[in-house]
C-alpha cells in the first residue's frame, strides 16, 4: 500500500462533477465528469491510470482526457474519471483528480460496445498498477 501512495503524478487537477451524457451509467461503467475551465493546461488527450481525491477518501481509477469520437464524433474535449469500485452519486462534488501513467491513445470503435470491452481492459491494467481488484 505504501508504494502505490509514493508514486508521483504526471498531472493533477480539481472540479466540480458535473452531468455528462450518461452513457457510461447506462452501461455500468458511470464516470465523473470534470468541468474545465482551461483545456490549454491538459495534458494530452488519451486514457491515463489515475488516484482520485473525494471526501478526504482516496480512489483509483482511469481517466479519458480529449474527444469522444465514438460517442459524438469529437466535437467536445471531455475529462472523464471511472472509479473502480465505487457507485455512488457524486454530482455537485470537488474531486481531486491525479494522472500517473497513460494508458493509451484516443481512437474510434465501430460499436459502443466494442469501447466499453476496451473501458474494461484499462481499468483492468489500473487495478494491476495499483494492485487492487
Amino acid at each position: 500500500m505504501e508504494e502505490k501512495n509514493n508514486r508521483l503524478p504526471i498531472y493533477e487537477t480539481e472540479g466540480i462533477v458535473i452531468h455528462g451524457r450518461g452513457n457510461g451509467k447506462l452501461l455500468g461503467m458511470p464516470t465523473a465528469n470534470l468541468k474545465i475551465e482551461d483545456d490549454m493546461k491538459l495534458p494530452k488527450s488519451g486514457v491515463y491510470i489515475s488516484r482520485i481525491y473525494l471526501d478526504e477518501q482516496i480512489f483509483y481509477g482511469v481517466t479519458h482526457i480529449g474527444r469522444r469520437p465514438t460517442i459524438d464524433d469529437g466535437k467536445d474535449i471531455s475529462f472523464e474519471t471511472h472509479i473502480l469500485n465505487f457507485n455512488k452519486d457524486i454530482y455537485g462534488q470537488k474531486l481531486k483528480v491525479q494522472l500517473f501513467s497513460k494508458i493509451r491513445s484516443i481512437k474510434r470503435f465501430a460499436k459502443l460496445s466494442s469501447l466499453f470491452d476496451q473501458i474494461k481492459k484499462d481499468c483492468a491494467i489500473a487495478q494491476e498498477y495499483w494492485g487492487i481488484k
